[in-house]
């Protein structure tokens, strides 16, 4: 009778001893995908905002032009209507500065909120766009 009771215990702690075992190895499988996960989001995400930077380094230096245009026709203008230009292209240029700052110092390995960021700059980028659009136009109808 010990002898059953004993090999039952023994059975019954190799057996505890397995499923722990296989639980551990489980959960050391999971933290392995998930870690795998995590590096493939991050790659993904660091692709991502290098193409967002190159389309917004590209509509930068396509600004940094038509203000250059937009300075060359000053000329022909009134003294009044002259220093009125150069601060609103100025103050232009200085937007258009700091979004070149903007994409620049923005860490996207770092920041989870990237769908914001590329929302309220392309937000910002559109207006600045918009309002290179309309300096000089003649807004009498």
């Amino acid at each position: 009778m010990l002898t059953i009771t004993c090999m039952s215990m023994g059975i019954a702690i190799v057996g505890c001893n397995s499923k722990s075992e296989n639980k551990v190895d489980e959960a050391q499988e999971k933290v392995a995908e998930a870690k795998e996960d995590v590096e493939k989001a991050k790659e993904d995400l660091a692709k991502e905002y290098d193409a967002f930077k190159a389309e917004m380094e590209a509509k930068i230096d396509a600004n940094d032009r038509k203000i250059e245009e937009l300075k060359s026709k000053i000329s022909g203008k009134s003294a009044a209507t002259k220093e009125a230009y150069r601060a609103k292209i100025q103050e232009l240029k200085d937007q258009n500065d700091a979004l070149r700052k903007k994409i620049h110092e923005y860490k996207a390995e770092t920041n989870s909120n990237w769908e914001e960021f590329k929302r309220e700059y392309r937000h910002d980028m559109d207006e600045l766009d918009k309002a290179l659009g309309d300096i000089g136009k003649d807004n009498v109808k």
